[in-house]
């Protein structure tokens, strides 16, 4: 029996024979998956980063803080260049007039 005819086999039977069929191949592939998934995580030893000083650096702090700065310095002229477009000032057309 090819594939074929097997699949038209299948086809023919009832509904909860064909459930049947498919939570057996879904089992089946999934148990697949998984022998994969745990078979790659032996290959690829993964060791935790150890932490030798728990402090953070003065200068990470530093360079943290001028971040945030930066940020609201940005932040600040967003707001300033959206409320520019949302209320445009009332300048003449042609000013060299």
């Amino acid at each position: 029996m090819n594939l074929n005819e097997k699949i038209e086999d299948i086809r023919r039977k009832p509904e909860h024979i064909r459930l049947r069929y498919v939570w057996f191949l879904v089992a089946f592939c999934m148990t697949f998956v998984l022998v994969i998934w745990i078979f790659s995580l032996k290959s690829q030893p993964v060791s935790a980063p150890t932490v030798e000083n728990n402090i953070i650096s003065p200068d990470l702090t530093e360079e943290l803080q001028a971040q945030k700065e930066s940020w609201e310095a940005s932040q600040q002229q967003l707001k300033n260049t959206l409320n520019e477009a949302q209320n445009p000032a009332t300048t003449p057309a042609n000013p060299a007039q």
